[in-house]
């Protein structure tokens, strides 16, 4: 026979005895009893940890197969193998991939295929070529794991000989390691997968490998908050996603909030709730008219700006930001609005500027203020520190002063040099400056926490 090799995971669906799957899978109260009846020995009491009883509980997969390993004879004629039985015939020698994770947490080395893989070895019998690998250490290494599969690959030779790499069960991180590494060094490979109805089917990777490295490069610039960048390699792409448009929609709805385009934010979210996609960030950001929702969309934007090292762009949304945040403050606090449409204070808000108020807006404006003047973002920073005498530093406000006359000397247009990380010096660093901002915001309940971890994890769902 040619020389044909498999190179299979194997995971905790591989094995059955009795047609029953092992370690709690797929068992359930109508069928828990008679698994019990005829294999009492995989059974052990423990106590239930909501309710405090004594019940009996089904062994971990490692230990219910180390039982069968060291009994093999005892139990050999009830075993099955589900997925690499199919396809025994075809090859030559197959190398089998177990776990046994030394280094790993309880709850991992429970499921660890070591025992399973000497099983199949011993149900193949001696006259089969079958080669068992063993990956000893914590799965979740991927450095480790990329190595290790890297270094089978050139133990074994594979790189000139006709290689099949099965990845249906087993870990995800072990499949894609070797996938990748497959790709990488095998030139006559095939990829295959087992269905859930027993067929065996052979995948187009190379649509695959396009996928996962657009995938790839989308996912690393989502964390650095490059939407834009990501819907041109996504919209330039002619890798195969079943969900592509919804991506698409996603990552330009949350690019429309960035840059304030609150219109096409509004299209596009119509878009995805047509489609009742289940987003859970898209629920919390249902009205875009809502003063608070576009000052939470400012402070999302601002956040992402530092993130990027944009710095004048930062400070020119925390400008914007400030101008709509003292508006929503005052009104919700005074009950009226507080300047005309030119922008000028009104006669009745006027009546607020007391000496001690006037007094204490210069401690931050340097200078006297008039009420005459244009009411601007620096003048509401000025104000709404008199108005919270000792609630909040002092110093911040003083430096986000100075950073707004810096920010507004530095426009492009003028030619200047924009805005630095040693500008945030004297509010020792860029995660103090953040600390103390989100601190007032939060203070009216403005910031709704953890959203960019929702709405980065709505779109790996998405694209993984």
């Amino acid at each position: 026979m040619k020389k044909k090799i498999l190179i299979a995971n194997i995971g905790n669906s591989d094995l059955t005895i009795s047609k029953f799957y092992l370690g709690g899978k797929n068992l359930n109260k109508n069928n828990r009893l008679e698994f019990k009846k005829l294999y009492p020995e995989f059974f052990e009491q423990r106590e239930d940890l909501r309710t405090g009883e004594i019940v009996d509980s089904e062994k971990k997969f490692k230990e219910i197969t180390e039982i069968i390993f060291k009994n093999f004879d005892k139990y050999k004629e009830n075993l099955n193998l589900e997925i690499i039985s199919k396809l025994k015939e075809k090859f030559s020698d197959i190398i089998i991939v177990s776990t046994n994770q030394i280094d790993a947490r309880d709850n991992f080395r429970n499921s660890d295929t070591i025992f399973e893989g000497k099983i199949i070895e011993k149900i193949f019998g001696e006259k089969s070529k079958i080669f068992l690998e063993e990956v000893n250490f914590n799965t979740s290494d991927e450095e480790k794991v990329f190595e290790f599969y890297e270094s089978l690959i050139r133990r074994y030779n594979l790189k000139n000989i006709e290689t099949t790499i099965l990845i249906s069960a087993g870990i995800p991180a072990l499949n894609n390691a070797l996938f990748l590494n497959a790709v990488k060094w095998i030139k006559n490979l095939s990829v295959c997968r087992i269905s859930d109805d027993g067929k065996v089917f052979y995948i187009d990777y190379e649509n695959t490998v396009k996928k996962y490295f657009v995938q790839d490069a989308i996912l690393k610039l989502i964390k650095k908050y490059e939407y834009s960048s990501a819907i041109s390699i996504l919209e330039d792409s002619n890798a195969e996603f079943t969900n592509k448009e919804t991506i698409l929609n996603v990552l330009k709805f949350v690019n429309s909030i960035l840059f304030f385009d609150l219109e096409s934010a509004k299209i596009l979210q119509e878009k995805l709730h047509s489609k009742k996609e289940k987003l859970k960030f898209l629920s919390s950001l249902e009205d875009f008219e809502k003063t608070e929702i576009k000052i939470f969309h400012l402070w999302i934007g601002t956040k992402i700006y530092f993130k990027q090292r944009r710095f004048t762009d930062a400070v020119a949304r925390i400008y914007n930001l400030w101008d709509n945040f003292v508006n929503f403050y005052l009104e919700k606090n005074y009950k009226f609005k507080w300047t005309d449409e030119r922008g000028f204070l009104i006669e009745k808000a006027k009546e607020f500027f007391t000496t001690d108020v006037k007094s204490k807006i210069k401690e931050i404006l340097g200078s006297e203020f008039d009420e005459n003047r244009q009411f601007n973002s620096i003048a509401k920073i000025c104000l709404f520190y008199a108005l919270n005498n000792n609630k909040f530093e002092k110093s911040f406000f003083v430096q986000l002063k100075e950073l707004m006359e810096k920010r507004n000397e530095s426009f492009v247009a003028h030619r200047l040099e924009g805005l630095t990380e040693n500008d945030f010096a004297d509010f020792c660093g860029i995660e103090n400056f953040i600390k103390e901002q989100e601190k007032i915001l939060q203070n009216e309940k403005l910031i709704k926490k953890q959203w960019h971890k929702i709405l980065n994890k709505d779109l790996e769902n998405l694209i993984i």
